[in-house]
Parts: structure tokens; C-alpha cells; sequence
């Protein structure tokens, strides 16, 4: 148009060349006007685009990209295609809707190479995705309950090289329950990641991992399995009153506690506090007992009402202390000396 005229809502259009299906693309375009005196201006445009195909189905998207990362990976997957499925494996054979189907984030903590496959109804399946991760395990080694438990929560990795004894082991979310001579830890392995057999009085070493709290209880996250027990020995509960037994030292160690008495009566139900006392806490103060294991066989008995010795976990909800005894047992009658 002749300079001087002004032409508002002209549109312009440009095409690309060919590009090859599953391709992303981005582009800048630039465009430039010039007066008859030779005054130009100009405008860019940038976006991109993804070439999807008519029958096949969009190639999944794996985040983060191939590299390699420090004990743990996160890795997630998406596909442009809607109404689509992720099929992947982790040991570098080929995908296919036979194999592990994708819901979700998930970790790894081992050296992987991930192939992915999508499919959707009607179209062919997708081209496969290769992602190559390596794995370095960095640990920090500890030789004590004790120093495990003051270590960083989150991602720090720390070995046990210490030797702990297993006082007890649930289902639920595959707790154990260590202790050595400097204290204590439960273990928290709901994915089940040790696979070895352990029961009360086996022996745990190399035990690697990541801390984490509960309600302000220490956990500690297995990220491997340490393999059969080293052995095994008695377990020996540690002896404390009540007025002795804190947090700090003692958190996740089983304990024993002489003459104790149970203020409350009844009949012991699950997930409910009942309080206790013994001679070693002043007149009307009180501890509590917690019914925190509802798979354990004395739910349903009559709570003791006599003095009785009881062997406990303790334990720790928002910093207050409690007690929590594994069976029928951990009760045995109190007698005067």
C-alpha cells in the first residue's frame, strides 16, 4: 500500500515446510515495513508447535531428560495425545501394553534406562521414548542410632553401619522397629523395598536410606534392601521409670517400666490414650499408653488393675511421649521385692 495510508485489520499468513511427525517446532517470524524515505520498522512473532500425526499416537514426553542425578530421580510422563495410555519399562526392553503402565510420578534410585509407548483408541502406538539415567549414590555413613537420628531430613542418603536389633515388625506400611545401645528408630517402608525376612531378634546392618518425620516422630526411609539378617540375639528392653524415659534419648527403643499403674479401667480398644503412673512421677501426674498397634492380641482384654511391669516402644506424637506395648507379652505381673 502507498506509505500514508493506513490499512488496519490486514492479516498475513506464512507456511512451513513439511516437518516429520512427533516434532516440535518453534519459529520467530519477522516482519518489516518500510517507508519511501527508507525508515523501517519491525516485528517478531516467536511461538512453537508440536507436529502430531494423523494415525499414530503422540510419543510420551519423559521429564526430566537423560543425565545423570545423585541417589534419587524423579520421573514423570505425559503424551499429546488425548485419551492416552503410558506403558514403560525400566530394564531397556521394548514397551508395550503389557508392561508397566504409567499412573503417575514415580522414583527411581538405581542406574535405569526407560522406554516409554503410548497408545490411544484408533490410532497406531506411538514411536518409543529412550531416557538413559545414571544413579550416583552418595551416602553419608553413620555407626549409631543415635547420629542417624540427628541427621538431615530429606534427601541426605545415610548408611547404618552399625548393627541394630529388631524388637518388632508390623504389615502396616512394613514397619521395624530398631535399637542399639545409643537409641532407637522405626523404619517406614510402605513400598516394601526390603525384601528380606525380619523378625524380633535379627540383626540389621548396611541399612541405606533418607530420614523423615510423622507427627514429629523420626522415620527412617529404606532405599535399598540390606539383605538376610547378620544374625540374631535376645532383646534386651531398657530399664527406666517413667520420670526418666525422654524423647530425645529414648524415642523408638523398647523399654521396661516396673510397677506401673493404669488409672483408667475398662477394656483396652484401638487407637485410644490410656494414662499410667508409677512411684517415680509425682502424686496425680501421669504418662500416656497408646493402643497404636490394632492388629496386637491384648485389644479387647481387660485393662490391668493391678501394678504390672510393661515392656514398651516409645514413642513420640507432636513431641509429647508414649508408650505403645507389641502383644500380650509385653504385660507381666508387678511384684515387690
Amino acid at each position: 500500500e502507498p506509505y500514508g495510508r493506513q490499512q488496519w485489520g490486514i492479516s498475513h499468513s506464512y507456511t512451513f515446510d513439511p516437518f516429520d511427525a512427533f516434532t516440535n517446532v518453534s519459529f520467530t517470524i519477522t516482519a518489516t515495513a518500510e517507508t519511501p524515505d527508507g525508515i523501517q520498522t519491525r516485528a517478531r512473532q516467536s511461538d512453537a508447535f508440536y507436529v502430531t500425526s494423523a494415525g499414530q499416537t503422540a510419543a510420551p514426553i519423559i521429564n526430566p531428560g537423560s543425565g545423570t542425578y545423585e541417589n534419587v530421580v524423579t520421573i514423570s510422563m505425559s503424551t499429546a495425545s488425548p485419551d492416552s495410555t503410558i506403558y514403560y519399562t525400566l530394564d531397556g526392553t521394548e514397551p508395550s501394553d503389557a508392561s508397566t503402565q504409567y499412573t503417575g510420578p514415580f522414583s527411581i534410585t538405581e542406574s535405569a534406562t526407560v522406554n516409554a509407548i503410548a497408545y490411544s483408541t484408533g490410532n497406531a502406538p506411538s514411536p518409543v521414548v529412550t531416557r538413559e539415567y545414571t544413579i550416583e549414590i552418595v551416602v553419608t555413613e553413620v555407626s549409631t542410632l543415635a547420629q542417624l537420628r540427628a541427621g538431615e531430613l530429606g534427601t541426605t542418603t545415610y548408611k547404618y553401619t552399625g548393627e541394630a536389633v529388631v524388637t518388632h515388625t508390623r504389615t502396616f506400611r512394613n514397619h521395624k522397629y530398631l535399637m542399639d545401645d545409643t537409641g532407637g528408630i522405626q523404619v517406614d517402608d510402605q513400598p516394601g523395598t526390603i525384601t528380606s525376612e525380619y523378625n524380633r531378634g535379627d540383626l540389621m546392618s548396611g541399612e541405606q536410606g533418607t530420614l523423615t518425620q510423622f507427627n514429629a516422630l523420626t522415620r527412617f526411609v529404606p532405599s535399598l534392601d540390606p539383605g538376610p539378617a547378620q544374625g540374631s540375639q535376645a532383646i534386651t528392653p531398657v530399664p527406666l521409670t517413667l520420670a526418666e524415659a525422654t524423647i530425645s534419648q529414648h524415642e523408638s527403643m523398647l523399654v521396661k517400666i516396673e510397677n506401673v499403674t493404669f488409672v483408667s479401667q475398662g477394656t483396652f480398644t484401638a487407637g485410644t490414650n490410656f494414662q499410667i503412673t508409677d512411684p517415680s512421677l509425682p502424686s496425680g501426674q501421669t504418662r500416656t499408653f497408646r493402643t497404636d498397634f490394632s492388629e496386637a492380641d491384648y485389644i479387647g482384654t481387660t485393662i490391668p488393675e493391678q501394678p504390672v511391669n510393661i515392656t514398651v516402644l516409645v514413642g513420640n506424637f507432636n513431641n509429647s511421649i508414649q508408650y505403645v506395648a507389641r502383644d500380650l507379652g509385653d504385660f507381666e505381673p508387678y511384684t515387690s521385692s
